[in-house]
């Protein structure tokens, strides 16, 4: 904490303990001095003498006491400031997917070596009607019709044997029973040495393919009105090059 040991005999616990931590420590104290608590231990945030803060793990338990000034408590103090910086980044990074996971139209999964849900973004409520709830713990292959299944058997034999798996488009069932196509792509997930699971990115593409086959369509269409027209038509450009 920055103190000599003459400046700490010169205060107390809660001198050296954050305002908003102090709340319990006079307690503590107590309950400690009187045997109601064996021992007493809290994460808390302490000042330095530079007033920075430090995190501690403050443990509390009775010392012998010199003649004439009855129990005394020992204190320890455990520093865990760079443990809390690492758990406030990660809790930070771990807040930050969650808001993308929840906002995003894509569906993201992760399912074990044989296929089975442990984790599938609230997007799959969006685009496919189904309870992040109902999916953990059942085969995402139960999604997939009957006719796509053979090529969602092999994205995931691929991935078991380590390689990735490139985007390819697989139909998905929704819950009112309508099937929409989606772009899969699939990466193994490793942990020390061995594949673990399967790491999935699921994209709607169901209009995207409307629009395509409207356009084909389209296309056709007039391909068909100039092959089958009566009179000679052509096509040019701005400057009346016949293309």
């Amino acid at each position: 904490l920055g103190y000599t040991a003459d400046e700490l005999g010169e205060r107390t616990l809660s001198d050296v303990t954050h305002p908003d931590d102090c709340w319990q420590i006079g307690k503590a104290l107590s309950e400690v001095v009187d045997g109601v608590l064996p021992t007493y231990r809290q994460r808390q945030r302490c000042l330095s003498s530079s007033g920075a803060l430090v995190w501690v793990d403050l443990v509390l338990g009775p010392a012998p006491g010199r003649e004439g000034l009855g129990r005394q408590v020992l204190a320890q103090f455990i520093d865990v400031t760079a443990e809390m910086a690492h758990l406030h980044t990660l809790e930070a990074s771990v807040r930050h997917f969650q808001v993308l996971s929840a906002n995003s139209t894509d569906i993201v999964a992760q399912v074990d070596p044989q296929g089975v849900i442990v984790w599938i973004s609230p997007s799959v409520s969006t685009v496919l009607g189904w309870e992040t709830g109902l999916l953990v713990g059942k085969n995402i292959a139960t999604l997939v019709p009957q006719g796509d299944l053979a090529d969602f058997a092999d994205a995931l034999a691929t991935v078991r044997s380590g390689g990735d798996v490139a985007p390819r488009t697989i139909r998905f069932r929704s819950t009112s029973g309508a099937c929409r196509y989606m772009s899969v792509a699939a990466r193994p997930l490793v942990t020390e040495g061995l594949i673990t699971g399967v790491a999935l990115g699921i994209r709607d593409v169901t209009e995207e393919l409307r629009a395509k086959r409207e356009l084909a369509r389209s296309e056709e269409q007039f391909r068909m009105a100039m092959h089958g027209a009566p009179e000679g038509m052509a096509v040019s450009d701005a400057h009346d090059r016949i293309v």
